[in-house]
C-alpha cells in the first residue's frame, strides 16, 4: 500500500484573493490549514482592468505595450502571497472564480519567497520553503486575447483595500452571485 502524501498545491495570489475573507468565500471554507508567505513574481506587472476592481498579471512585454514606455525594476515584479496546501477541490473553485481559460490562464511559474515565516521554514509533505527560495506555483495570468481591457495604470492592493474591499466582503458584489451559481462542486 502506498503511504505517500497527497501533492501539495501552491498558488501565488496578487489581487483580491490576498484578502482572507474573499479567499474563504471563494473556497467555501476556512483557510486555517493553509500556509501563507509573501512572494514576488518577476518579469510580470499588475495592471488595472478598465471595467473591474481586480487586477491582471501580465508579462512585462504586455505591460510595456499597454503603458507605451519601459518599466522600472519595481514595475517589473508583482508582490503577492504564496498559498501552500490547497486541495484539488480548492483549485477547481479557484479556476471557476478566476474564469480559467477565459479571462485568466492558470500557469505554473516560479515565484520568490521574500519574507520569513516565524520559524524560517514551512514544512509540507517533507518539502521546505525557505526565505529567498524560488517556488513553482500556479499563477492566474490575464488572457492576452483580452488585452484591450487593460488600463495603462498599475493596480495596488492598498487602493483596492481602501476603495473596494468592503463591497467584496459584504455580499454587495454581483460577480459573487454569478460565481456562487456556478460554484456547486
Amino acid at each position: 500500500m502506498d503511504q505517500s502524501s497527497p501533492p501539495v498545491h501552491k498558488l501565488f495570489t496578487y489581487g483580491t484573493l490576498m484578502n482572507i475573507p474573499i479567499l474563504e468565500r471563494v473556497l467555501g471554507r476556512t483557510v486555517d490549514d493553509l500556509k501563507f508567505m509573501p512572494a514576488i513574481l518577476l518579469n510580470h506587472s499588475r495592471l488595472k482592468l478598465l471595467d473591474a476592481d481586480y487586477p491582471a498579471a501580465v508579462p512585462v512585454s504586455t505591460a510595456k505595450s499597454i503603458l507605451g514606455r519601459g518599466l522600472t525594476a519595481e514595475e517589473s515584479e508583482v508582490h503577492g502571497r504564496l498559498i501552500i496546501g490547497l486541495t484539488p477541490t480548492d483549485l477547481l473553485r479557484l479556476d471557476r472564480f478566476e474564469g480559467e481559460g477565459e479571462r485568466y490562464n492558470s500557469m505554473i511559474l516560479s515565484v520568490t519567497v521574500i519574507d520569513e515565516s516565524q520559524d524560517n521554514s514551512i514544512s509540507s509533505n517533507d518539502e521546505q520553503t525557505i526565505l529567498g527560495d524560488n517556488v513553482e506555483a500556479s499563477v492566474y495570468i490575464y488572457s492576452d486575447g483580452l488585452r484591450s481591457n487593460l488600463a495603462p495604470v498599475f493596480w495596488t492592493h492598498e487602493e483596492f483595500s481602501k476603495n473596494h474591499l468592503l463591497k467584496w466582503t459584504q455580499d454587495q458584489l454581483a460577480e459573487f452571485d454569478i460565481f456562487e451559481e456556478r460554484r456547486e462542486i
